[in-house]
């Protein structure tokens, strides 16, 4: 039988989330403890919002969300490279990219089949 938590994430994913938490937690301590220097990570933080869009992509039952984790990832590699000035692009100069994560989402949203509703619970039956 597959582990499930409260939310209809499966447990692999919960785990995995949980070890990225604890990983960003001991470099903190440790950058903080001057034991290393991370120096400018906080330039890729936002590759943490594309981790997120892989967990929303690939979640199972109601909780996937196929368009809306691709988005997510559009934008978060958007920023990064923003920021690292990649190919010489700005949050000025490539804005238009924003239309496109929003058309991914939406074309995606389009073709994939539609989350699996929730069961619902009978009313009036209780619980002894």
């Amino acid at each position: 039988m597959r582990s499930t938590d409260r939310t209809g994430g499966s447990g692999w994913q919960q785990a995995i989330a949980g070890v990225l938490l604890m990983a960003a937690g001991v470099v903190l301590l440790l950058d903080r403890r001057d034991v290393i220097e991370i120096g400018s990570i906080w330039r890729w933080a936002p590759l943490i919002l594309a981790v997120i869009g892989i967990f929303k992509a690939t979640a199972s039952g109601p909780k996937r969300d196929v368009g809306g984790g691709l988005e997510l990832m559009i934008f978060a590699l958007w920023v990064v490279a923003c920021l690292h000035d990649w190919n010489g692009l700005t949050f000025v100069n490539s804005w238009p990219l924003v239309f496109v994560g929003v058309g991914v989402k939406m074309v995606v949203n389009s073709l994939v089949p539609p989350k699996p509703k929730a069961p619902k619970e009978a009313k009036g039956e209780g619980h002894a």
